[in-house]
């Protein structure tokens, strides 16, 4: 897939190590909702189990190893023409205005339905598929001309609206992801922690194959190597996940 290859976000596809559905609940039940207040003390951190990590857009780029260069601002709907977008994205003349309020995948080209389940399972994480909205229009227009986002500055704000919810009880995702920031960062495990293998869902070979819904098979899954969870490391030493000795991707739980 051409963005994976020329954004470099080949790990981001990638499931690499067990996660913890109970830690990562209370990474998301206790989250710090002034993470982002530039005057707080707790700038970028969170409370979980017993001390402060670490968690940040820079902290999610050194576990993805994202590089952050060449970046172009996602625009906004009132610096683009919709019709033009939708024209691009449904690969027709007459795809605006819309048949319905919302976009459909199964009339997005086969390109795009390929990229849409990409996004909608790796970047921008949902279950509904089907149809999207004028925000995801325009990251699949964005994403599908080789135009790369800051990818560390978009889960982050993913995850904080998630986490910071009124109603939070939905789906949780990046569930790899938040298990290794908390491992790295010295956060133990319970004797009796339930741990979660994540089966292969995506990457650009296995998305390939399915143009109007997730394959969830596709190879075989290999615990990864052990982590050691008393460890702490300093800010410039954030080590990125093992390499993926299966294909996947960083499932929700």
């Amino acid at each position: 897939m051409g963005v994976q290859e020329h954004c470099g976000w080949h790990k981001v596809a990638d499931a690499p190590h067990a996660a913890y559905p109970i830690l990562v609940r209370e990474f998301f039940d206790i989250f710090n909702p002034d993470i982002d207040v530039p005057e707080s003390p707790h700038r970028y951190k969170t409370w979980v189990r017993d001390r402060w990590i670490r968690f940040s857009p820079t902290m999610i780029d050194r576990y993805y190893g994202l590089i952050r260069t060449d970046l172009v601002p996602l625009p906004s709907p009132h610096e683009l023409n919709m019709a033009l977008v939708a024209r691009y994205l449904y690969g027709r003349d007459d795809a605006w205005p819309l048949a319905t309020s919302q976009f459909m995948h199964d009339q997005l080209t086969r390109e795009l339905r390929v990229l849409h389940i990409f996004v909608s399972s790796n970047i921008n994480p949902t279950r509904q598929r089907t149809r999207f909205t004028e925000h995801r229009a325009i990251l699949l227009h964005h994403l599908a001309r080789l135009r790369k986002i800051d990818l560390g500055a978009h889960i982050f704000e993913f995850i904080r609206e998630l986490a910071t919810a009124v109603y939070s009880q939905c789906t949780i995702h990046f569930s790899c992801l938040n298990s290794g920031l908390c491992l790295t960062q010295g956060v133990s495990l319970f004797l009796t922690e339930e741990v979660d293998l994540p089966a292969p869902l995506l990457n650009a070979r296995s998305v390939e194959n399915s143009e109007t819904k997730i394959a969830a098979g596709g190879g075989r899954v290999h615990a990864a190597p052990a982590m050691n969870a008393g460890e702490d490391y300093p800010d410039d030493a954030v080590p990125a996940p093992p390499l993926a000795l299966a294909t996947g991707s960083d499932l929700s739980i």
